[in-house]
């Protein structure tokens, strides 16, 4: 009996051992079971959640691809109108350098060609102011007319007296008489250039050729001349400069100079340096009046205005000299020109608008009546002149 109830205890506990540990294992897989659903739910949700973030990863990248394609697009267009600007300011500036190579080309041939018509122009008047003409004609010396007058005494004119009808024979007389002329006067060509002054005639030529061919050839009087003079006004400047190189040595340069006619400015009284002598020398000076020399209706063209002399006005400061010609006879080459001359005291404005005036009209032609205007002072009003179909001179 007593191991029968240690069996029915073993049974009991082995049962509730088993019991318990079925429990224990079911609890275990129900644990496990829910730690499983757990971690497949943990594991669905990082699912989940990775699909989530791969979405958005994706939309992320979706996006910066997007923005990467407008910023490349951006740049394109930008780097499109950068190029386009560079291009333009290109062009432009190879049209710019372009127009200013074409204005500095234009100019240069400007200048140069208005250079170059300047000097054909100046070439074209300078020949056109010295052009010459040839002027043909047949002058009347002795010998021609002596061979002339005895044709015309010794000719028989039978052919003239054979003639029948009155313009036969004025042919015949004017055939001999032209075919005579033309054989004792023989034609001559002269040379005349346009610069030539009207008056100077061939004997003035003759006249001023010898003069030089004198000159050539040593004119040893005029030589010396020049020489004796020139060793007098020496000596005339040192004797009158010679207290200035002791007393005021600065000033001497100057006297030799207004001495010499060496100032342009200013006007030379012919007085010294020292004040008192200065003073009463400008005194005597401002104080006197300008004389003129009046003549009129001079007579051999002689006569040097000395007959009368006029004292002139104290703001008169010049003496104005007018020379008419014109007087009878002047149709005759050998002819001499008479002239009338009139002097009287008036201003300097005054002398030079009757000299402007005047002069047009003043062309020294023996065949031709003119009349010239002078402005002088003092003694060198006192002039003659002659003129002649020999020479035309003037003496002042």
């Amino acid at each position: 009996m007593k191991y029968q109830i240690r069996e029915d205890e073993l049974s009991h506990e082995i049962v509730e051992y088993f019991t318990a540990k079925s429990e224990l294992t079911k609890r275990n897989k129900r644990a496990i079971e829910h730690h499983i659903a757990t971690v497949e739910e943990l594991l669905e949700n990082g699912r989940r959640e990775d699909e989530v973030c791969h979405r958005e990863k994706e939309e992320m990248l979706k996006k910066i691809e997007e923005l990467l394609k407008n910023d490349v697009e951006l740049m394109k267009e930008e780097n499109g109108l950068h190029q386009g600007k560079i291009k333009k300011l290109i062009k432009d500036t190879d049209r710019t350098y372009f127009f200013l190579l074409v204005m500095n080309l234009i100019v240069i041939v400007f200048i140069f060609g208005l250079s170059w018509w300047h000097l054909k122009s100046d070439r074209d008047r300078a020949q056109q102011a010295n052009a010459a003409e040839t002027e043909r004609s047949r002058p009347i010396t002795s010998e021609g007319l002596l061979t002339f007058g005895q044709w015309l005494s010794c000719e028989k004119w039978e052919k003239f007296q054979d003639a029948k009808s009155s313009n036969e024979k004025a042919t015949i007389f004017q055939e001999a008489l032209l075919h005579n002329y033309k054989a004792c006067f023989p034609e001559k060509s002269t040379k005349r250039f346009s610069s030539d002054r009207p008056y100077i005639t061939q004997e003035v030529k003759k006249m001023v050729m010898e003069k030089r061919r004198l000159f050539r050839h040593g004119n040893t009087q005029q030589a010396k001349l020049r020489k004796v003079t020139r060793k007098h006004a020496n000596k005339y400047v040192e004797r009158k400069v010679n207290h200035l190189f002791e007393s005021k040595p600065s000033q001497s340069y100057n006297r030799i100079k207004r001495m010499r006619g060496k100032v342009e400015k200013g006007v030379d009284f012919g007085i010294d340096e020292d004040d008192v002598v200065t003073a009463d020398s400008l005194n005597k000076h401002l104080g006197s009046a300008l004389e003129c020399y009046v003549c009129n209706e001079q007579e051999g063209n002689t006569d040097k205005c000395l007959k009368t002399i006029k004292i002139c006005e104290q703001h008169e400061d010049m003496c104005m000299t007018k020379i008419k010609w014109g007087s009878l006879p002047y149709w005759t080459i050998t002819a001499a020109k008479q002239f009338n001359v009139s002097k009287e005291c008036a201003t300097k404005d005054l002398c030079e608008q009757t000299w402007n005036a005047t002069l047009p009209y003043c062309e020294r032609i023996w065949y031709l009546d003119w009349r010239c205007s002078e402005c002088c002072a003092g003694d060198r009003c006192n002039y003659y002149v002659t003129v002649s179909h020999f020479f035309f001179y003037l003496n002042l």
